[in-house]
């Protein structure tokens, strides 16, 4: 078997090294910002496994794989951005440049945190509306199709649909107006 990659970087390496010294050093803030060090691009925002899909018949590192990929194409795009001064970019480098932005908003510990998060409160919704979750598929399991939901249910039972859910602000017990 081909070596299997361990170590993911959240940030890509090419542009942590966009901010690094000759020496591939970086400044790094461990937030909330009380401790600062310095460390290679190596090592920063690298975990071991993050990305890994244990089982999968293409190795452990595919996800890792395709975001190298995503990576290597963003990476050419920003090149052409801070050294050859291209802009406007073409509507095809337009949208890898978009893509690779928001992969990098989605990929980090802090939205994986928000994620097991939300899936925790969808359990515990999914629990208080009618039991043990069934499915592995979580709530939408559930739901059932639209002819399952027509059908009638036994007693004791409620079926539950996406109105019934409360909204977010409820949920928190925090507004979500913004910008007044």
């Amino acid at each position: 078997m081909a070596d299997v990659s361990r170590k993911h970087h959240t940030v890509p390496q090419f542009y942590l090294k966009g901010f690094a010294t000759a020496s591939r050093q970086i400044g790094t803030v461990q937030l909330p910002g009380t401790k600062r060090f310095v460390q290679s691009t190596s090592k920063a925002s690298a975990h071991t496994d993050f990305y890994a899909v244990p089982g999968h018949e293409e190795g452990p590192d595919v996800f890792e794989k395709g975001l190298s990929r995503v990576e290597g194409e963003a990476a050419r795009v920003i090149r052409r951005i801070t050294e050859e001064h291209v802009w406007p970019l073409s509507p095809e480098d337009r949208e890898l440049l978009a893509a690779f932005l928001t992969l990098q908003f989605l990929r980090g510990p802090e939205q994986r945190r928000h994620m097991e998060e939300m899936s925790a409160l969808v359990t515990r919704m999914e629990v208080g509306y009618g039991g043990k979750p069934t499915s592995p598929h979580g709530l939408s399991g559930n739901m059932g199709s639209q002819s399952q939901r027509s059908k009638p249910r036994a007693s004791g039972t409620r079926q539950l649909n996406l109105g019934d859910l409360p909204s977010a602000s409820r949920l928190s017990g925090t507004s979500t107006r913004c910008c007044s």
